[in-house]
């Protein structure tokens, strides 16, 4: 009998960019431009259009691939209004917070 064939799972194709765990589940295009846009927390519709098409994506289809993300992840939305595009890039510090220095937040309470 002949072995049986392995498939790869998909997952690996979903990987994120710099393995950044800030942004688990993104593609990495995604992941690239999120990274971009959470630098400053307000893009007029040009900036942020020229930014999404430099990662080869359109600017209606990455703004709600990212929203969509980010209500899954934070129940809350990342980017919000038209002209300009709004960041709410404090999910991400307090994301890292939380993930990163959890115990250290406990310590520095109880003392």
């Amino acid at each position: 009998a002949e072995p049986p064939i392995e498939l790869q799972p998909a997952i690996e194709e979903i990987e994120t960019s710099n393995g950044d765990a800030r942004f688990d589940g993104l593609e990495r295009r995604y992941a690239w431009l999120l990274s971009q846009l959470i630098e400053q927390e307000t893009w007029t519709a040009s900036d942020f259009e020229r930014l999404v098409r430099n990662a080869d994506l359109m600017p209606g289809a990455a703004k709600q691939a990212l929203n969509d993300w980010s209500l899954d992840r934070f129940d809350e939305l990342v980017l919000d209004g038209e002209d300009p595009v709004i960041v709410n890039a404090s999910l991400f510090s307090e994301a890292t917070i939380q993930s990163s220095s959890l115990t250290v937040s406990v310590e520095g309470m109880s003392a």
